[in-house]
Order: C-alpha cells, then structure tokens, then sequence
C-alpha cells in the first residue's frame, strides 16, 4: 500500500513485486502486463487504486471491505470501475 502513497518509490521495482504476487492469481491475466505507473497517475481513482493494491496484496474482497469500512459490493463496485477504466485506456492503442 506505501507505493501508491508515496510518489517517489520507483514502479520498476513495484511491477516486478506485483508480478511475483500474480503467478498463481486469478488477477493474473488482468494485471501482469499493466504500466502501473500511467495506469496509477492517468486513468483510476485513488480510492480504486487503494482497492487494486490491496488485491494485489492478496486481500479478498470481504477483507478490504472490513478494513476500509465499505460493504463488500461496494469493493466490487470500485474494483469493476477500476478494470473498466485500466481496459479503456489500453483499448486506446
């Protein structure tokens, strides 16, 4: 979660430890090959980029409701909102 929050850590780095966590996930497919860096700064919201990085960090859905104080639609909700606008973006090239 500290690399969404603070700007300076350097997102090489966060994609290769993203695509360590991914290898068995069923997120895997969605997330491995993304430019987290243009995706995080251009396209979602921070509250969507909060629910991603707990994804990534193996929270379920339940758990992240539970911890952000949100119903678990709700964090299906941001997590859908989210993938539509990752797709979007790369649907541009």
């Amino acid at each position: 979660m500290a690399y969404l929050e603070n700007p300076q850590n350097p997102f090489n780095e966060f994609q290769q430890e993203v695509a360590k966590k991914l290898i068995s996930d069923e997120w895997d497919n969605f997330f491995a090959k993304l430019d987290f860096s243009e995706v995080i700064d251009k396209v979602i919201s921070p509250r969507e980029k909060l629910i991603v990085q707990l994804i990534l960090e193996k929270y379920t859905q339940g758990e992240i409701g539970r911890k952000l104080n949100i119903s678990k639609p709700r964090v299906n909700v941001l997590l859908q909102q989210a993938k539509a606008k990752i797709r979007k973006f790369y649907s541009r090239y």
